[in-house]
């Protein structure tokens, strides 16, 4: 179980697993780059990876609250967590899935499938379209284009929290959800196991596509096209009496994923792991306060890179925005004894935040320049008894209002 929001207690940075023989949570310590609050997400569990991947959801961070999307990764045999950036070349901003909460989510051996959701307009659309993420090739699919993939059938209505399942002969069950009422309809979707497949009519759809080739065989009566996954050609292709014509497109391996560090703007994605690469060391390797690109390949160096240090960082632990890293008061002052609430900070290139003069009126966790300081945790919302208490919170916050009083259930509630 993983994450989560309480009226009193706020969003959970908490991880639970439920021990089956004596059927009691047990709360599990993780590593890595932290989901420091969440809900509304989806979680799936891929068998083949030993990893589950968390996509989406509204997400409290050492400053902000957002509707995301972002995917973790959580490496079970490691507890540890990583963020899994999209390459911005071949997966440009318009091909992901939009942010999204109350989405519904489902692994299949070869791809992650997410439907559903409500986005993070002001008014909160509620979403219908069908994203495939592929493992192998840390990339997103975009399943609703008409002019690439013929869909067969009436798609499912729109709807919130829909129940996702799938059969190990491939075919994938969407039933019920919210959309202004209580839905009560059940939905199959069949997708083939190489998702390649489906641009097998278009030679430009399919090697546009990461991971995917096109082949074009002549015979004698007619021509037979298909699009597969770079790493299984089918034998008609291979082993064909007429002729053939094959197209490729980038192949799906460590080089794909390595030509992504030099993108990565902080030292925990520069650090990030792909939990389908057997090598569970990083790809990259961050060199900080450099005034060039600071996540480069691990294979290469620091050196004559303007770098105030040419000592490189090659585990999560050591960056930066590790060491201060909650997103409420409580868990700032328990997280470090060097580090403080506070609405007085500024942010490095190194994404550290520090105490500054200058109050930009966002309450984070930052790292105390003086060991002197000493500071007491305001009230939780939750604990505000009446109007008043709780509206004066807006002013003692000094323009972060956090707090709203509901009269209906005449209680002080996080907003």
């Amino acid at each position: 179980m993983i994450g989560g929001y309480s009226p009193s207690y706020g969003y959970s940075d908490q991880i639970y697993a439920l021990d089956s023989k004596q059927l009691i949570f047990k709360t599990i310590v993780t590593k890595g780059l932290p989901l420091v609050g969440i809900y509304g997400h989806s979680s799936t569990y891929h068998p083949l990876t030993d990893t589950i991947y968390v996509y989406g959801g509204i997400t409290r961070t050492n400053a902000d609250t957002t509707v995301s999307s972002n995917l973790y990764a959580l490496k079970i045999s490691t507890s540890t967590w990583f963020r899994l950036l999209p390459d911005i070349e071949l997966n440009p901003f318009f091909s992901r899935p939009i942010p999204r909460y109350f989405h519904s989510a489902i692994s299949t051996e070869n791809y992650m499938l997410i439907i559903g959701g409500r986005d993070g307009s002001k008014n909160g659309k509620i979403l219908r379209n069908l994203f495939a993420y592929v493992f192998k090739c840390n990339l997103w699919i975009n399943l609703d284009k008409k002019d690439m993939i013929t869909t067969i059938g009436v798609p499912p209505t729109p709807a919130l929290g829909a129940a996702m399942t799938s059969t190990s002969e491939g075919h994938i069950y969407l039933f019920g959800g919210i959309n202004g009422v209580t839905l009560g309809r059940l939905a199959r979707l069949f997708l083939p196991k190489d998702i390649c497949h489906l641009f097998s009519d278009s030679r430009t759809a399919c090697v546009q596509h990461a991971g995917c080739n096109y082949c074009k065989v002549y015979v004698k009566d007619a021509n037979k096209t298909v699009c597969f996954s770079n790493c299984e050609a089918p034998a008609s292709c291979s082993q064909t009496q007429g002729a053939s014509e094959v197209t490729s497109s980038v192949t799906c391996d460590s080089k794909l994923l390595e030509r992504n560090c030099k993108h990565y703007k902080t030292c925990s994605d520069c650090l990030t792991y792909f939990p389908t690469e057997s090598d569970t060391r990083p790809l990259c390797q961050w060199c900080p306060h450099c005034s060039q690109t600071p996540c480069i390949l691990s294979s290469s160096s620091c050196d004559n890179r303007n770098c105030k240090s040419h000592n490189s960082i090659t585990s999560l632990t050591e960056c930066p925005s590790q060491s201060c890293n909650a997103f409420d008061c409580e868990k700032c002052l328990r997280t470090n004894d060097s580090c403080i609430w506070s609405t007085q900070s500024k942010i490095s290139n190194e994404l550290d935040f520090r105490t500054y003069a200058k109050k930009d009126l966002k309450w984070r966790c930052v790292k105390k320049d003086d060991e002197k300081l000493n500071f007491a945790c305001p009230r939780k919302c939750y604990q505000h008894q009446s109007c008043g208490s709780c509206l004066k919170s807006y002013e003692l916050e000094l323009s972060r209002q956090e707090c709203s009083w509901s009269a209906s259930i005449k209680r002080s509630e996080e907003r």
